[in-house]
């Protein structure tokens, strides 16, 4: 789909808020979920989650962390405006709103830098509704104006008695009254029972990593119930030269009809080979959140490969067009004895 870019608003220093809107069919998603856009001019494409809530007029907001040598960072200071068009894809993503089954559970969310943007949309959506469990919010960043979002949120708090916003900055200053630490630790510290809360942890993928080992391990939270977004910039362009000497060949089966022989490096996953030969999308870069790197391998072949997992299993289950036979490319790491390995590429509407 193509939007075009109806406003672009500097926040914080580092982060542009991009408005876009539709030019024909609006984009319908989730809160929660993330699109890609392909860059001007290149084969690039770069993910951000949706920072609204999904609308009728189809308008979007997305928050964007801008890095000195970025690419997209470049076009956005420079060459894309407003009136600017850009080409989307998505939605992806299944890091979305679970209504607790209880109403006394708590919900906690977790973000760092622009990971709040998907919790924003969430909490904009849901908070409205008939949902009134307890909602705490830790957001954190280094320095005050890395909350660039905050007026938001402490007006929504203002607004709604069930929902709490706790700013958190990672190292205290004589200028800073609130909490200090990452935001997992205060999280943890504020809330030593969570064996019936939802956690939802969207930022750093360290943050993610170090809040699911302490939420679950020290707090009792169930592993089913920390759900996450890891990104890492650009992590979609993350791919690597998969043709060196420790190497197998896989055979491919493409939505047109034709077979290729792909080489792809010993010890690295299927996703690289066949994202850097542009067989597949790859739009999250291996953080199994998308879904475009779904391949279906050959039935005789299945057994030949590690059991799937409990998280690509729950979005390979997300998936419309999913089959039995269907895995994660990013999920499968490559070793010798794949030598050989069948598969076949599903099509796009598939």
């Amino acid at each position: 789909m193509q939007a075009l870019v109806q406003s672009l608003e500097h926040r914080g220093g580092s982060v542009v808020i991009l408005g876009l809107s539709p030019v024909d069919t609006p984009l319908h998603y989730q809160e929660g979920q993330y699109l890609s856009i392909a860059l001007p001019g290149t084969d690039a494409h770069r993910s951000y989650s949706m920072a609204s809530p999904c609308r009728a007029d189809g308008r979007i907001e997305l928050h964007i962390r801008l890095h000195e040598h970025g690419l997209f960072s470049r076009m956005l200071r420079e060459q894309i405006g407003v009136g600017s068009t850009l080409a989307l894809s998505g939605p992806y993503g299944d890091c979305i709103w679970r209504v607790p089954a209880d109403q006394d559970a708590k919900v906690i969310l977790l973000a760092t830098g622009t990971g709040i943007a998907p919790l924003k949309a969430m909490i904009e959506r849901h908070l409205a509704t008939a949902v009134r469990n307890e909602v705490w919010l830790y957001w954190g960043g280094d320095r005050p104006g890395d909350l660039y979002a905050a007026d938001v949120l402490r007006s929504l708090e203002r607004e709604y008695r069930h929902f709490h916003f706790v700013p958190v900055m990672r190292t205290a200053s004589p200028a800073w009254e609130g909490a200090t630490g990452f935001v997992q630790d205060v999280a943890a510290a504020a809330h030593p029972s969570l064996d019936d809360a939802y956690v939802f942890a969207c930022g750093a993928p360290a943050m993610v990593r170090m809040a699911r080992e302490r939420l679950v391990s020290r707090c009792g939270l169930p592993e089913d119930r920390f759900f996450f977004d890891a990104f890492e910039a650009s992590a979609a362009a993350a791919v690597i030269d998969a043709s060196p000497d420790a190497s197998i060949t896989v055979a491919v089966s493409l939505p047109d009809g034709t077979r290729r022989f792909l080489r792809c490096q010993v010890g690295a996953s299927l996703m690289q080979a066949l994202a850097a030969e542009h067989v597949v999308e790859a739009i999250c870069g291996g953080n199994q959140s998308c879904g475009t790197c779904r391949v279906r391998i050959d039935e005789t072949d299945l057994p030949r490969l590690p059991p799937i997992s409990r998280a690509e299993k729950r979005l390979l289950g997300a998936l419309a067009a999913s089959g039995p036979f269907d895995r994660l490319s990013c999920q499968l790491d490559m070793r010798a004895e794949h030598e050989g390995l069948r598969l076949t590429i599903p099509p796009k509407d598939f």
